[in-house]
């Protein structure tokens, strides 16, 4: 048996584990304990995890703080457990507009501050994004004179609206015809005057830019933009093989592309910065979705542009050239979109697929909202229309009341649709909740346009286009008892036109058919001034051929052309006034392009404009004795030219007598003496007697 006896030991008889006097340890605490020291707090570790984002929502109350922290804290989520937050606060317990976020991973910092640069969390706060270690990064970083650089020298721009300037202020236009001759002349009364014409300024077409203060000319290396009074060079863009471009509505960005490269070379699409040249990006058509032109599409204040995807929307912000929040908006069966005007939506349509009916959706960007958004039937296809100033969307859809699936000889399977009638569906953007008003046409819908600045449109409509109806509507506005309705105001039935096209200032409005449209010698025009409550008709023109047609930038000159590229007979163009009435017409041997210059946006307030209609009698007055003054001189120069002529030929006359004297003997030698110019010489009268039938009358005689 064995017994275990409690004792307890004095420390003398205890093992001795120090250290021998002068060891040296050569493990490291690393190696010995590695996970342990993984968590060792380290400030050139720390740093690096923690993240600091500005431009937060400064928000006072403590409900707000909270739905704030909540926000963030979803939005943080995914780059990994949050370790510690700080939100800086000042003396009235109001968030300072940044936070500190310290995470578990360096390597998650670093992809938050990457993805949330720039974030927009609504239309006020785009967040700014920095490691915490920046801060010693950039405040030891030395900058030298010597790294600096010499500053780029100042380009002066020049007067880009020069034209506008010049007393008067004539609009331009520009013509391309004969042996590829450009010429740019000024609308001057009675008759243009020419400003510039050069050979072969453009390779192959031109372009004005929207507001008039560039042309564009084609070359195989690349475009070129003139400017200034004397069209100097202002800048090239080289992209070999262009044949394609579009600027942004305010000039601010050129997109030049080369479609046969679309698809396979990654520079096919370019964006440029007008001013500097640079090249901001390059882009490589999506041959998963089908090429049309533009292949972007930008918002009203040049901020964003867009373009379709695969089943997505992508929308790009120039300040980066990225996609928003680094990704596209997926949206299946999405088949078009179009931007607003004044705002910073963007409409778009999503086709049928299966039992899911097709949708048109207004989408706020950036935010990436849903505004509205109405469900449709039975819809084959939609095409939409904003109105100028950005306070209606016309979305026209065509629908089919019956759906065949039909084989071809291959088997494949295709939809015949039967029964096709429209739908113009109008969103009032501006009012509460954004009602939609319909309107339905039982007949084919061939035409639909928005007045300038206007709450008229007109449409164009009929089962064949030798035969079509001309309607015109207004959009009444709604009122404390009363909804707002889509009325008609006017219709001229049993036409043939097949296109419309308003004034820029509204009010008139032309119907046209041209040779593009309708294969036909005989193209005409109709002249309409659209009022309030009626419609009346002007003028009808006919200009055998017309290919084109074009209203200047005031609304006042219409001018009419045939284009050599469609038809290589009787190239000429006619300017009509807002009328209908012809001012003149200008024959050429080839005339390819006749296009206006484009006018910018008028400076002055609303306001102005306002206190200009009020007082328009008195700048009437002003402005009709300068008529009065240019027609007297008009006529003075009439009269002199008329007498100058008269002049001359009186000169001439005198001339021809003189000359007949003096030849007078010669004339008769060669006569022998018969003088058959002073008359007095017997003539032998000869008669002769002439015989016709004046009527036959058949007459029964009875015996």
């Amino acid at each position: 048996m064995v017994t275990n006896s409690n004792r307890t030991e004095s420390p003398d008889n205890l093992p001795d584990f120090s250290d021998p006097e002068g060891f040296q340890d050569d493990v490291t605490n690393e190696e010995l304990l590695p996970e342990l020291m993984q968590t060792e707090p380290r400030l050139d570790r720390s740093v690096n995890k923690i993240i600091i984002i500005d431009n937060i929502p400064k928000v006072g109350p403590k409900e707000k703080k909270e739905r704030l922290r909540k926000v963030l804290g979803n939005l943080l989520k995914n780059y990994g457990k949050i370790v510690n937050d700080y939100y800086p606060e000042d003396e009235n317990q109001v968030l300072k507009g940044y936070l500190f976020v310290e995470l578990e991973d360096e390597n998650l910092a670093q992809k938050a501050v990457s993805e949330l640069n720039g974030y927009h969390l609504d239309k006020m706060h785009c967040f700014k994004v920095n490691l915490f270690g920046d801060i010693e990064k950039y405040k030891n970083l030395v900058i030298r004179e010597e790294d600096i650089g010499e500053p780029a020298p100042f380009k002066n721009q020049g007067n880009l609206k020069w034209w506008l300037t010049k007393p008067g202020a004539h609009d331009q236009f520009c013509i391309q015809h004969g042996d590829n001759i450009m010429s740019v002349l000024m609308n001057t009364p009675n008759q243009p005057q020419q400003l510039i014409s050069r050979e072969k300024w453009s390779e192959t077409r031109f372009q004005w830019s929207p507001k008039g203060h560039y042309l564009c000319t084609f070359h195989e290396r690349g475009i070129a933009l003139w400017a200034r009074e004397e069209f100097n060079k202002f800048e090239r863009f080289s992209h070999s093989g262009v044949q394609l471009i579009d600027f942004s509505p305010c000039e601010k960005y050129l997109v030049t592309c080369n479609p046969s490269r679309a698809g396979v070379d990654d520079q096919a699409v370019i964006v440029w910065c007008v001013r500097t040249g640079k090249k901001k990006r390059a882009f490589s058509c999506d041959r998963s979705v089908s090429f049309s032109w533009p292949y972007f599409k930008w918002n009203f204040d040049d901020k964003y542009f867009a373009r379709l995807g695969n089943d997505s929307l992508m929308v790009y912000e120039t300040a980066s050239f990225s996609l928003v929040e680094k990704k596209s908006i997926k949206i299946p069966f999405i088949k078009d979109f179009e931007w607003s005007p004044s705002n910073n939506y963007i409409s778009y349509w999503v086709a049928e697929h299966k039992n899911v009916p097709a949708r048109v959706v207004l989408l706020d960007i950036p935010s990436k909202t849903e505004i509205r958004s109405k469900n449709l039937v039975n819809v084959v296809d939609c095409k939409m229309y904003w109105q100028s100033a950005g306070d209606f969307l016309c979305v026209r859809v065509e629908r089919y009341k019956k759906a065949n699936v039909v084989k071809d000889e291959n088997e494949k399977e295709t939809l015949r649709y039967s029964g096709i009638y429209y739908n113009l569906e109008f969103f009032r953007i501006r009012e509460k909740q954004i009602p939609v008003d319909s309107l339905e046409i039982k007949e084919n819908c061939y035409s639909f346009a928005w007045e300038p600045n206007g709450q008229r449109f007109a449409i164009i409509s009929g089962e064949v286009t030798s035969r079509t109806t001309g309607s015109f509507y207004r959009v009444a506005n709604p009122t404390p008892t009363v909804a707002g309705k889509l009325e008609l105001i006017k219709e001229f039935k049993n036409k043939a036109v097949l296109q419309i096209s308003w004034s820029p200032n509204g009010q008139h409005c032309v119907l046209a058919t041209s040779a593009s449209k309708q294969q036909a010698a005989s193209c005409h025009a109709e002249f309409y001034d659209v009022q309030s409550n009626d419609v009346v008709m002007l003028n009808k023109i006919e200009h055998e051929h017309m290919t084109d047609f074009e209203w200047d930038p005031t609304g006042r000159f219409f001018v009419t052309y045939v284009s050599y590229w469609n038809y290589k007979l009787e190239n000429a163009y006619i300017m009509w006034n807002f009328q209908g009435r012809q001012l003149q017409k200008q024959v050429f041997d080839r005339l390819f392009k006749f296009s206006w210059r484009p006018r910018p946006a008028s400076l002055l307030t609303p306001e102005q404009i306002k206190d200009i209609r009020k007082n328009i009698k008195q700048y009437s007055e002003k402005y009709n004795a300068l008529d009065s003054t240019r027609q007297r001189i008009v006529s003075q120069e009439q009269l002199e030219k008329r007498r100058k002529m008269m002049a001359e030929f009186s000169n001439f006359r005198r001339n021809a007598a003189k000359r007949l004297a003096e030849q007078k003997a010669k004339r008769l030698e060669l006569r022998n003496g018969f003088d058959v110019e002073s008359g007095t010489n017997e003539v032998e009268e000869v008669e002769y007697t002439v015989q016709f039938l004046v009527e036959t009358k058949k007459e029964e005689v009875n015996e």
